[in-house]
């Protein structure tokens, strides 16, 4: 019995519904087929492969379809991003692989473009990007998720469930808006403790090389001073001691009697 997320079971339906259905190796991304870029919205040619991958997972072809693929660990970053971009598009219908990470579905109009992305940022929870996937790419809508080894999860409708001309559209200078938009949003939630660190140890650093130059020219200073009054405390010391043994005295402290400080004896 063929599992409903099978390329046997599926892929007729998603070309009657406008997709281009591509084999997917069981419990992996990678397509089952070479020159898989080459498919074409060939009933006999899908049929064929159907038959011949009947267990193989399904992955689309993306060239009108456009897959917003919103690549972050952090669930209430994840859904940021997923407003920024229904702010700009619409609602869609949403897959589900590695939780809280997702992807959202639309039908591209004017210029064809290929596979975009938004830097990558380091957030507390890993990697945090948007990629915006589009010609020349392919993305897995049903099949096991090769890390959760669960299967992909819609929310609500599938693209079983949705011909691809009812999608919401999206043009290239939208994805350019998207794409500034969620730079800024996750530039803000970078991870920044290899950043801080630093700073405060060499701030640290500065205040004990500050209170040091501080207490050292107090020292210094310190040392002067008592230097000069050790000189001036001596200076009269000899005086005393020399007038103590003159024949004229001098009284430095004071005499007895009045009038000159120097008497003769």
């Amino acid at each position: 019995m063929l599992s409903i997320q099978s390329y046997g079971n599926a892929a007729l339906k998603l070309l009657e519904n406008g997709y281009t259905p591509i084999p997917i190796i069981p419990k992996t991304k990678r397509p089952s087929i070479k020159n898989w870029q080459s498919i074409e919205n060939d009933y006999n040619q899908i049929e064929k492969l159907s038959s011949e991958h009947p267990h193989a997972g399904v992955g689309v072809l993306l060239n009108n379809l456009i897959v917003f693929d919103i690549d972050i660990l952090d669930d209430k970053l994840s859904l940021l991003v997923k407003k920024i971009i229904i702010n700009e598009l619409k609602d869609t219908i949403e897959r589900i692989g590695k939780f809280p990470k997702r992807a959202l579905f639309y039908r591209r109009i004017g210029e064809e473009f290929r596979k975009k992305s938004t830097q990558s940022f380091d957030i507390k929870k890993g990697k945090a990007r948007l990629e915006i996937l589009a010609t020349g790419s392919q993305c897995v809508v049903f099949g096991t998720h090769p890390e959760t080894k669960q299967p992909y999860q819609w929310i609500e409708d599938s693209v079983l469930d949705t011909q691809i001309q009812d999608l919401p559209s999206v043009n290239i200078r939208q994805v350019g808006n998207i794409i500034t938009q969620t730079e800024i949003l996750l530039r803000n939630h970078v991870e920044t403790k290899e950043v801080v660190r630093p700073i405060i140890k060499t701030s640290i650093k500065l205040t004990k090389r500050l209170r040091i130059l501080i207490l050292s020219y107090l020292i210094h200073h310190t040392m002067q001073i008592v230097h000069y009054l050790y000189i001036v405390v001596l200076f009269f010391l000899v005086l005393e001691i020399f007038y103590s043994y003159s024949p004229y005295k001098l009284y430095l402290f004071g005499g007895s009697g009045s009038g000159s400080a120097i008497s003769c004896s």
